[in-house]
Protein backbone atom coordinates (compact mmCIF):
# COMPACT_ATOMS: atom_id res chain seq x y z
CA UNK A 1 0.00 0.00 0.00
CA UNK A 2 1.02 3.57 -0.54
CA UNK A 3 -0.07 7.01 0.61
CA UNK A 4 -1.88 7.95 3.78
CA UNK A 5 -3.06 4.53 4.87
CA UNK A 6 0.31 2.86 4.39
CA UNK A 7 1.73 4.92 7.22
CA UNK A 8 -0.93 3.76 9.65
CA UNK A 9 -2.16 0.34 8.58
CA UNK A 10 0.04 -1.67 10.92
CA UNK A 11 -0.69 -4.09 13.75
CA UNK A 12 -1.90 -2.11 16.75
CA UNK A 13 1.11 -2.85 19.02
CA UNK A 14 3.34 -1.02 16.52
CA UNK A 15 0.94 1.91 16.28
CA UNK A 16 0.22 2.62 19.92
CA UNK A 17 3.47 4.44 20.79
CA UNK A 18 2.90 6.76 17.84
CA UNK A 19 -0.69 7.50 18.76
CA UNK A 20 0.47 8.25 22.29
CA UNK A 21 2.32 11.34 21.07
CA UNK A 22 -0.87 13.17 20.13
CA UNK A 23 -1.61 16.34 22.02
CA UNK A 24 -4.60 15.94 24.28
CA UNK A 25 -7.55 17.84 25.72
CA UNK A 26 -8.93 19.99 22.94
CA UNK A 27 -12.27 20.09 24.65
CA UNK A 28 -14.23 18.60 27.51
CA UNK A 29 -17.98 18.29 27.22
CA UNK A 30 -20.48 16.57 29.43
CA UNK A 31 -23.54 15.20 27.70
CA UNK A 32 -26.44 14.07 29.83
CA UNK A 33 -29.37 11.88 28.88
CA UNK A 34 -31.58 9.26 30.41
CA UNK A 35 -29.98 5.86 30.80
CA UNK A 36 -31.56 2.45 30.62
CA UNK A 37 -31.95 2.55 34.38
CA UNK A 38 -33.94 5.77 34.29
CA UNK A 39 -31.22 7.90 35.89
CA UNK A 40 -29.06 10.59 34.31
CA UNK A 41 -26.22 9.16 32.30
CA UNK A 42 -23.26 11.50 32.02
CA UNK A 43 -20.75 10.92 29.25
CA UNK A 44 -17.50 12.84 29.33
CA UNK A 45 -16.29 13.32 25.77
CA UNK A 46 -12.63 14.05 26.40
CA UNK A 47 -11.29 14.40 22.91
CA UNK A 48 -7.64 14.04 22.08
CA UNK A 49 -6.17 16.68 19.85
CA UNK A 50 -4.49 16.35 16.50
CA UNK A 51 -0.95 15.29 15.79
CA UNK A 52 1.38 18.28 16.36
CA UNK A 53 2.35 17.95 12.69
CA UNK A 54 -1.25 18.73 11.76
CA UNK A 55 -1.91 15.28 10.34
CA UNK A 56 -5.15 13.54 11.34
CA UNK A 57 -5.02 10.17 13.05
CA UNK A 58 -5.83 7.27 10.77
CA UNK A 59 -5.96 3.72 12.07
CA UNK A 60 -7.07 0.38 10.69
CA UNK A 61 -7.05 -3.36 11.06
CA UNK A 62 -4.70 -5.90 12.56
CA UNK A 63 -2.87 -8.43 10.43
CA UNK A 64 -4.91 -11.50 9.61
CA UNK A 65 -2.64 -13.79 11.64
CA UNK A 66 -3.35 -11.70 14.74
CA UNK A 67 -7.09 -12.20 14.50
CA UNK A 68 -7.58 -15.90 13.76
CA UNK A 69 -10.61 -17.38 15.43
CA UNK A 70 -11.63 -20.90 16.23
CA UNK A 71 -14.13 -22.36 13.75
CA UNK A 72 -16.57 -23.13 16.54
CA UNK A 73 -16.70 -19.44 17.48
CA UNK A 74 -17.30 -18.52 13.84
CA UNK A 75 -20.28 -20.86 13.60
CA UNK A 76 -21.77 -19.43 16.77
CA UNK A 77 -21.29 -15.78 15.86
CA UNK A 78 -22.70 -16.04 12.35
CA UNK A 79 -26.13 -16.85 13.73
CA UNK A 80 -28.28 -19.94 13.85
CA UNK A 81 -31.40 -21.03 12.03
CA UNK A 82 -34.69 -20.61 13.79
CA UNK A 83 -37.92 -18.69 14.09
CA UNK A 84 -39.24 -16.02 16.40
CA UNK A 85 -36.32 -14.23 18.04
CA UNK A 86 -33.78 -16.44 16.23
CA UNK A 87 -32.84 -15.88 12.59
CA UNK A 88 -30.14 -16.40 10.03
CA UNK A 89 -27.88 -13.46 9.17
CA UNK A 90 -27.22 -12.32 5.61
CA UNK A 91 -25.63 -15.12 3.59
CA UNK A 92 -21.92 -14.66 2.99
CA UNK A 93 -21.65 -11.84 5.53
CA UNK A 94 -19.83 -11.55 8.85
CA UNK A 95 -16.49 -12.84 7.57
CA UNK A 96 -14.98 -11.50 10.78
CA UNK A 97 -17.88 -12.70 12.89
CA UNK A 98 -20.10 -10.42 14.92
CA UNK A 99 -18.38 -7.65 16.89
CA UNK A 100 -17.92 -8.47 20.56
CA UNK A 101 -16.74 -5.72 22.87
CA UNK A 102 -15.18 -4.16 19.79
CA UNK A 103 -14.82 -4.63 16.05
CA UNK A 104 -12.30 -7.10 14.68
CA UNK A 105 -9.68 -5.22 12.69
CA UNK A 106 -8.15 -6.25 9.38
CA UNK A 107 -5.92 -4.69 6.77
CA UNK A 108 -8.06 -3.75 3.74
CA UNK A 109 -6.31 -6.33 1.55
CA UNK A 110 -7.17 -9.04 4.08
CA UNK A 111 -10.86 -8.17 3.89
CA UNK A 112 -11.35 -8.02 0.13
CA UNK A 113 -10.53 -4.35 -0.48
CA UNK A 114 -7.95 -2.46 -2.51
CA UNK A 115 -5.87 -0.43 -0.08
CA UNK A 116 -4.57 1.96 -2.71
CA UNK A 117 -8.10 2.82 -3.82
CA UNK A 118 -9.10 3.26 -0.20
CA UNK A 119 -6.19 5.68 0.17
CA UNK A 120 -7.95 7.99 -2.26
CA UNK A 121 -11.17 7.92 -0.25
CA UNK A 122 -9.41 8.61 3.04
CA UNK A 123 -7.34 11.38 1.51
CA UNK A 124 -10.54 13.04 0.27
CA UNK A 125 -12.25 12.81 3.65
CA UNK A 126 -9.32 13.96 5.76
CA UNK A 127 -7.88 16.71 3.57
CA UNK A 128 -8.97 19.79 5.50
CA UNK A 129 -9.82 22.79 3.36
CA UNK A 130 -10.66 26.25 4.57
CA UNK A 131 -9.94 27.65 8.00
CA UNK A 132 -11.28 26.71 11.42
CA UNK A 133 -12.26 30.30 12.05
CA UNK A 134 -14.46 30.40 8.94
CA UNK A 135 -15.79 26.84 9.50
CA UNK A 136 -15.39 26.33 5.78
CA UNK A 137 -14.43 23.45 3.52
CA UNK A 138 -14.16 19.73 4.28
CA UNK A 139 -14.37 19.23 8.05
CA UNK A 140 -14.36 15.51 8.78
CA UNK A 141 -14.39 14.56 12.47
CA UNK A 142 -14.18 10.80 12.00
CA UNK A 143 -14.97 7.82 9.81
CA UNK A 144 -15.23 4.05 10.12
CA UNK A 145 -15.48 1.53 7.27
CA UNK A 146 -16.75 -2.02 7.90
CA UNK A 147 -16.43 -4.68 5.19
CA UNK A 148 -17.44 -8.33 5.69
CA UNK A 149 -17.86 -7.52 9.37
CA UNK A 150 -14.24 -6.34 9.66
CA UNK A 151 -13.08 -2.84 10.56
CA UNK A 152 -10.81 -2.03 7.61
CA UNK A 153 -10.32 1.73 7.96
CA UNK A 154 -10.84 4.36 10.60
CA UNK A 155 -9.71 7.95 10.99
CA UNK A 156 -10.22 10.97 13.24
CA UNK A 157 -9.41 14.67 13.05
CA UNK A 158 -10.23 18.04 14.58
CA UNK A 159 -9.77 16.78 18.14
CA UNK A 160 -12.01 13.72 17.91
CA UNK A 161 -10.98 10.17 18.79
CA UNK A 162 -12.54 6.71 18.58
CA UNK A 163 -13.91 7.24 22.12
CA UNK A 164 -15.66 10.55 21.48
CA UNK A 165 -19.48 10.34 21.23
CA UNK A 166 -20.57 12.51 18.32
CA UNK A 167 -23.91 14.24 17.86
CA UNK A 168 -25.81 12.37 15.16
CA UNK A 169 -28.28 15.14 14.40
CA UNK A 170 -30.91 13.71 12.04
CA UNK A 171 -29.30 10.28 11.91
CA UNK A 172 -31.26 10.02 15.17
CA UNK A 173 -34.37 9.63 13.02
CA UNK A 174 -33.18 6.22 11.84
CA UNK A 175 -32.79 5.19 15.48
CA UNK A 176 -36.44 6.12 15.91
CA UNK A 177 -37.23 3.85 12.96
CA UNK A 178 -35.46 0.98 14.73
CA UNK A 179 -37.36 1.53 17.99
CA UNK A 180 -40.63 1.40 16.07
CA UNK A 181 -39.55 -1.76 14.33
CA UNK A 182 -38.93 -3.35 17.71
CA UNK A 183 -42.30 -2.14 18.98
CA UNK A 184 -43.99 -3.67 15.91
CA UNK A 185 -42.22 -6.98 16.48
CA UNK A 186 -43.41 -6.97 20.09
CA UNK A 187 -47.00 -6.33 19.00
CA UNK A 188 -47.17 -2.96 20.75
CA UNK A 189 -48.18 -0.96 17.66
CA UNK A 190 -49.26 -1.49 14.08
CA UNK A 191 -48.13 1.00 11.45
CA UNK A 192 -51.53 1.06 9.70
CA UNK A 193 -53.30 2.19 12.88
CA UNK A 194 -54.48 5.79 13.34
CA UNK A 195 -51.93 7.63 15.48
CA UNK A 196 -54.82 9.00 17.57
CA UNK A 197 -55.38 5.45 18.86
CA UNK A 198 -52.19 5.89 20.88
CA UNK A 199 -52.03 9.69 21.16
CA UNK A 200 -55.38 11.43 21.83
CA UNK A 201 -54.06 14.89 20.92
CA UNK A 202 -54.30 13.76 17.29
CA UNK A 203 -58.00 12.98 17.52
CA UNK A 204 -60.27 14.86 15.14
CA UNK A 205 -62.00 14.57 11.77
CA UNK A 206 -58.82 15.10 9.73
CA UNK A 207 -56.00 14.54 12.25
CA UNK A 208 -57.63 11.30 13.18
CA UNK A 209 -56.82 9.99 9.70
CA UNK A 210 -53.07 10.29 10.27
CA UNK A 211 -51.56 6.83 10.67
CA UNK A 212 -48.23 5.80 12.16
CA UNK A 213 -47.15 4.94 8.63
CA UNK A 214 -47.92 8.48 7.48
CA UNK A 215 -45.66 9.73 10.26
CA UNK A 216 -42.89 7.24 9.48
CA UNK A 217 -42.90 8.29 5.81
CA UNK A 218 -43.34 12.01 6.62
CA UNK A 219 -46.68 12.54 4.95
CA UNK A 220 -48.87 13.46 7.94
CA UNK A 221 -50.14 16.66 6.31
CA UNK A 222 -49.30 18.70 9.42
CA UNK A 223 -47.85 22.12 8.58
CA UNK A 224 -44.09 22.33 9.12
CA UNK A 225 -41.07 24.47 8.22
CA UNK A 226 -37.72 22.69 8.59
CA UNK A 227 -35.55 25.74 7.85
CA UNK A 228 -32.56 26.29 10.11
CA UNK A 229 -29.99 29.00 9.40
CA UNK A 230 -31.77 30.28 6.28
CA UNK A 231 -35.11 31.08 7.92
CA UNK A 232 -34.83 30.94 11.72
CA UNK A 233 -37.76 33.25 12.42
CA UNK A 234 -40.18 31.11 10.40
CA UNK A 235 -38.68 27.78 11.38
CA UNK A 236 -40.90 25.22 13.09
CA UNK A 237 -37.89 23.09 13.97
CA UNK A 238 -36.04 25.96 15.67
CA UNK A 239 -39.14 26.73 17.73
CA UNK A 240 -39.54 23.06 18.65
CA UNK A 241 -35.94 22.42 19.64
CA UNK A 242 -35.06 25.70 21.33
CA UNK A 243 -38.05 27.89 22.21
CA UNK A 244 -41.82 27.41 22.49
CA UNK A 245 -41.85 23.68 21.77
CA UNK A 246 -38.91 22.41 23.77
CA UNK A 247 -40.92 21.46 26.86
CA UNK A 248 -43.06 18.98 24.90
CA UNK A 249 -41.95 18.51 21.30
CA UNK A 250 -44.55 15.87 20.47
CA UNK A 251 -47.44 18.03 21.64
CA UNK A 252 -45.98 21.02 19.81
CA UNK A 253 -45.98 19.05 16.57
CA UNK A 254 -49.42 17.49 17.11
CA UNK A 255 -50.89 20.97 17.52
CA UNK A 256 -49.67 22.21 14.13
CA UNK A 257 -52.47 23.04 11.68
CA UNK A 258 -53.39 20.46 9.06
CA UNK A 259 -52.07 21.69 5.72
CA UNK A 260 -52.68 18.69 3.45
CA UNK A 261 -54.82 15.56 3.57
CA UNK A 262 -52.82 12.85 5.36
CA UNK A 263 -50.78 10.64 3.03
CA UNK A 264 -50.87 12.98 0.03
CA UNK A 265 -47.78 15.23 0.40
CA UNK A 266 -44.27 14.40 1.55
CA UNK A 267 -42.67 17.07 3.74
CA UNK A 268 -39.47 16.65 5.74
CA UNK A 269 -40.30 17.22 9.40
CA UNK A 270 -38.25 16.72 12.54
CA UNK A 271 -41.47 17.32 14.41
CA UNK A 272 -42.94 14.17 12.87
CA UNK A 273 -40.14 12.10 14.41
CA UNK A 274 -40.60 13.59 17.87
CA UNK A 275 -44.32 13.01 17.59
CA UNK A 276 -43.53 9.34 16.92
CA UNK A 277 -41.34 9.28 20.03
CA UNK A 278 -44.09 10.91 22.06
CA UNK A 279 -46.54 8.28 20.86
CA UNK A 280 -44.10 5.53 21.84
CA UNK A 281 -43.88 7.05 25.31
CA UNK A 282 -47.65 6.78 25.67
CA UNK A 283 -47.56 3.17 24.48
CA UNK A 284 -44.75 2.06 26.79
CA UNK A 285 -45.62 4.05 29.89
CA UNK A 286 -43.40 6.04 32.28
CA UNK A 287 -41.59 3.05 33.76
CA UNK A 288 -40.57 1.20 30.61
CA UNK A 289 -40.05 4.08 28.19
CA UNK A 290 -36.81 5.54 29.69
CA UNK A 291 -35.15 2.10 29.58
CA UNK A 292 -36.52 0.96 26.24
CA UNK A 293 -33.80 2.19 23.82
CA UNK A 294 -31.09 0.61 25.96
CA UNK A 295 -32.81 -2.64 26.84
CA UNK A 296 -34.13 -3.33 23.34
CA UNK A 297 -31.53 -1.76 21.03
CA UNK A 298 -28.32 -0.23 22.37
CA UNK A 299 -27.42 -2.91 24.91
CA UNK A 300 -28.05 -5.89 22.57
CA UNK A 301 -25.86 -4.20 19.94
CA UNK A 302 -23.12 -3.37 22.45
CA UNK A 303 -23.48 0.37 21.83
CA UNK A 304 -21.93 1.38 25.15
CA UNK A 305 -21.38 5.00 24.10
CA UNK A 306 -25.05 5.67 23.26
CA UNK A 307 -26.58 8.85 24.67
CA UNK A 308 -30.15 9.97 23.95
CA UNK A 309 -31.38 13.34 25.20
CA UNK A 310 -34.97 14.00 26.25
CA UNK A 311 -37.11 17.11 26.13
CA UNK A 312 -38.83 18.78 29.07
CA UNK A 313 -41.64 16.22 29.08
CA UNK A 314 -39.27 13.25 29.10
CA UNK A 315 -39.68 12.38 25.41
CA UNK A 316 -36.54 11.26 23.60
CA UNK A 317 -35.59 13.82 20.96
CA UNK A 318 -35.66 11.24 18.19
CA UNK A 319 -35.22 13.87 15.51
CA UNK A 320 -31.84 15.17 16.54
CA UNK A 321 -30.20 14.37 19.88
CA UNK A 322 -28.72 10.91 19.74
CA UNK A 323 -24.96 10.58 20.30
CA UNK A 324 -22.53 7.70 19.79
CA UNK A 325 -18.98 6.99 18.69
CA UNK A 326 -18.48 6.17 15.00
CA UNK A 327 -17.67 2.56 15.96
CA UNK A 328 -21.02 2.26 17.72
CA UNK A 329 -22.80 4.00 14.86
CA UNK A 330 -21.35 1.27 12.65
CA UNK A 331 -22.99 -1.36 14.90
CA UNK A 332 -26.33 0.30 14.24
CA UNK A 333 -25.71 0.27 10.49
CA UNK A 334 -24.60 -3.35 10.70
CA UNK A 335 -27.93 -4.33 12.28
CA UNK A 336 -29.67 -3.05 9.15
CA UNK A 337 -27.08 -4.69 6.90
CA UNK A 338 -28.05 -7.97 8.62
CA UNK A 339 -31.75 -7.23 7.98
CA UNK A 340 -32.57 -6.67 11.63
CA UNK A 341 -30.75 -9.70 13.05
CA UNK A 342 -27.99 -9.50 15.66
CA UNK A 343 -25.98 -12.59 16.62
CA UNK A 344 -28.82 -14.84 15.57
CA UNK A 345 -31.47 -12.88 17.46
CA UNK A 346 -34.09 -10.99 15.49
CA UNK A 347 -34.46 -7.45 16.85
CA UNK A 348 -36.42 -5.93 13.96
CA UNK A 349 -39.38 -7.82 12.49
CA UNK A 350 -38.84 -9.74 9.30
CA UNK A 351 -39.31 -7.40 6.34
CA UNK A 352 -38.87 -4.22 8.40
CA UNK A 353 -35.69 -3.14 6.62
CA UNK A 354 -37.34 -3.64 3.23
CA UNK A 355 -40.42 -1.75 4.44
CA UNK A 356 -38.29 1.15 5.70
CA UNK A 357 -36.11 1.37 2.60
CA UNK A 358 -38.79 1.88 0.01
CA UNK A 359 -39.34 5.33 -1.44
CA UNK A 360 -41.97 7.26 0.51
CA UNK A 361 -45.25 6.89 -1.44
CA UNK A 362 -46.11 10.59 -1.25
CA UNK A 363 -42.63 11.51 -2.49
CA UNK A 364 -43.10 9.42 -5.62
CA UNK A 365 -46.11 11.51 -6.62
CA UNK A 366 -44.50 14.81 -5.64
CA UNK A 367 -43.94 17.58 -8.18
CA UNK A 368 -40.39 16.92 -9.46
CA UNK A 369 -39.63 20.64 -9.22
CA UNK A 370 -40.12 20.48 -5.47
CA UNK A 371 -37.73 17.58 -4.89
CA UNK A 372 -34.31 18.38 -3.52
CA UNK A 373 -31.08 16.83 -4.84
CA UNK A 374 -29.58 13.89 -3.02
CA UNK A 375 -30.86 10.54 -1.84
CA UNK A 376 -34.59 9.81 -1.95
CA UNK A 377 -36.56 9.57 1.32
CA UNK A 378 -37.80 6.28 2.72
CA UNK A 379 -39.13 5.52 6.18
CA UNK A 380 -36.70 7.66 8.19
CA UNK A 381 -33.88 6.42 5.94
CA UNK A 382 -32.48 7.84 2.69
CA UNK A 383 -32.17 5.75 -0.47
CA UNK A 384 -30.02 5.55 -3.58
CA UNK A 385 -32.59 3.52 -5.49
CA UNK A 386 -34.25 4.81 -8.66
CA UNK A 387 -37.94 4.71 -9.53
CA UNK A 388 -38.55 5.08 -13.23
CA UNK A 389 -42.32 5.26 -12.85
CA UNK A 390 -42.00 8.54 -10.97
CA UNK A 391 -38.95 9.87 -12.79
CA UNK A 392 -36.54 9.30 -9.92
CA UNK A 393 -33.02 8.43 -11.05
CA UNK A 394 -30.08 7.10 -9.07
CA UNK A 395 -28.91 9.98 -6.85
CA UNK A 396 -25.27 8.90 -6.67
CA UNK A 397 -23.63 7.25 -9.66
CA UNK A 398 -20.81 4.90 -8.81
CA UNK A 399 -22.72 3.75 -5.73
CA UNK A 400 -24.90 0.60 -5.80
CA UNK A 401 -28.63 1.25 -6.10
CA UNK A 402 -29.36 -0.74 -2.95
CA UNK A 403 -27.37 1.66 -0.76
CA UNK A 404 -29.35 3.41 1.97
CA UNK A 405 -28.32 5.88 4.64
CA UNK A 406 -29.03 7.61 7.90
CA UNK A 407 -28.16 11.26 7.28
CA UNK A 408 -27.69 14.17 9.66
CA UNK A 409 -27.09 17.91 9.63
CA UNK A 410 -23.56 19.14 8.90
CA UNK A 411 -22.33 15.94 7.27
CA UNK A 412 -23.27 12.98 9.49
CA UNK A 413 -23.88 9.69 7.68
CA UNK A 414 -24.24 5.96 8.24
CA UNK A 415 -24.38 4.31 4.82
CA UNK A 416 -25.33 0.65 4.34
CA UNK A 417 -24.54 -1.12 1.05
CA UNK A 418 -26.00 -4.65 1.24
CA UNK A 419 -24.71 -5.81 -2.14
CA UNK A 420 -21.13 -5.08 -1.04
CA UNK A 421 -21.52 -6.14 2.61
CA UNK A 422 -20.39 -2.65 3.55
CA UNK A 423 -21.09 -0.06 6.25
CA UNK A 424 -19.57 3.42 5.99
CA UNK A 425 -19.80 5.92 8.86
CA UNK A 426 -18.69 9.54 8.72
CA UNK A 427 -19.07 12.35 11.23
CA UNK A 428 -18.20 15.94 10.51
CA UNK A 429 -18.97 19.62 10.76
CA UNK A 430 -19.67 20.57 7.14
CA UNK A 431 -21.09 24.06 6.78
CA UNK A 432 -20.79 25.07 3.13
CA UNK A 433 -21.42 21.98 1.00
CA UNK A 434 -17.78 21.48 0.02
CA UNK A 435 -17.82 17.84 1.09
CA UNK A 436 -19.66 15.68 -1.45
CA UNK A 437 -21.24 12.57 0.04
CA UNK A 438 -21.68 10.93 -3.37
CA UNK A 439 -18.01 11.40 -4.23
CA UNK A 440 -16.88 10.00 -0.87
CA UNK A 441 -19.09 6.94 -1.21
CA UNK A 442 -18.01 6.29 -4.80
CA UNK A 443 -14.35 6.40 -3.73
CA UNK A 444 -14.95 3.89 -0.93
CA UNK A 445 -17.02 1.65 -3.19
CA UNK A 446 -14.26 1.68 -5.81
CA UNK A 447 -11.99 0.18 -3.19
CA UNK A 448 -14.33 -2.81 -2.94
CA UNK A 449 -15.13 -3.33 -6.59
CA UNK A 450 -11.53 -3.18 -7.74
CA UNK A 451 -10.07 -5.37 -5.03
CA UNK A 452 -8.11 -8.31 -6.43
CA UNK A 453 -9.86 -11.67 -6.34
CA UNK A 454 -8.64 -14.04 -3.61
Amino acid sequence: MRGILSRWFAPFPRRLPLLGTFASCLCLATIQASSGEGDIRGVSAHAAGADPSGQPAVVAGRQADAVERASSRLDEERGTSGTGDQAVSRAGSAECGWPGSDWEERLPEDAGMDGDKLDEAVSYALTTTGTEQDRAGIRTDGFVIIHHGCLVAEGYARGFTRDTPHLAWSMSKSVTNALYGIAVRQGLVTMESPAAKYYPLLDGPVRGQITLEHLMFMSSGLEWSEGYEASPLKSSVIAMLYTSGRDDMAAFTASRPVEFPPGTVWEYSSGTTNLLMGILKEVLGPERYPRYPWEELFDPLGMTSAVFERDGSGTFVGSSYFYATPRDMARFGYLYLQEGVWKGRRLLPEGWVTYSTRIAPAYRTMDPALREPGMHPGGHWWLNQPDSSSGLGVPYSGVPEDAFAALGHWGQSIVVVPSLDLVIVRTGDDRDGTFELGKWLALVVAGVRQAPSP
